[in-house]
């Protein structure tokens, strides 16, 4: 993906194809949304136990997906790696529907 988006010679190109099933992009999507975290962390069809992690990162570490039309995402792109010290807490989710 990397090498396409220096093809492209644009970010825009990393970021509209961040999410679309394509291997190598150079970002760790975020959200805002609490709900939105769980909802990936419990799979597509909310079967799933996961774990969601929440961070605190520095203002501009991540940016918002201006490719992202979803408002309900509230999608952040960060780089490919987030620093310990930025993790806040983790918790784990289960399946839809159960206590």
């Amino acid at each position: 993906m990397i090498d396409n988006a220096q093809n492209e010679g644009s970010v825009s190109y990393l970021f509209e194809n961040h999410a679309a099933q394509l291997p190598g992009s150079p970002y760790i999507s975020m959200s805002s949304a609490q709900e939105v975290g769980e909802f990936f962390a419990r799979g597509p069809d909310g079967n799933q136990s996961g774990y969601v992690t929440v961070f605190q990162v520095p203002e501009n570490f991540a940016q918002p997906n201006f490719e992202n039309a979803d408002p309900w995402e509230r999608e952040y792109l960060a780089p490919t790696q987030i620093p310990e010290q930025y993790i806040l807490r983790q918790y784990q989710v289960t399946p839809q529907g159960t206590p």
